[in-house]
């Protein structure tokens, strides 16, 4: 699948990266995405080739990622 990717704001930030990210995980889980497990993004040119991995916790946990 290929498309356009467009943000609102500029990522420049840890935090940026963190609120945008959450809110991507919010937005799948609502339409029954599963997005468990790991993940590879692979790049042409000089961008890095990254791996990312998404655990679900368990409810109640302590942790700084965004729980309200």
């Amino acid at each position: 699948m290929t498309r356009e990717t467009r943000f609102e704001e500029s990522i420049t930030t840890s935090e940026a990266f963190s609120d945008t990210f959450r809110e991507l995980l919010l937005a799948a889980h609502a339409n029954d995405v599963d997005v468990s497990g790991a993940w590879e993004f692979r790049f042409d040119g000089s961008a890095p080739d990254w791996e990312a991995v998404v655990v679900e916790l368990a409810k109640g946990g302590t942790g700084s990622s965004g729980a309200e």
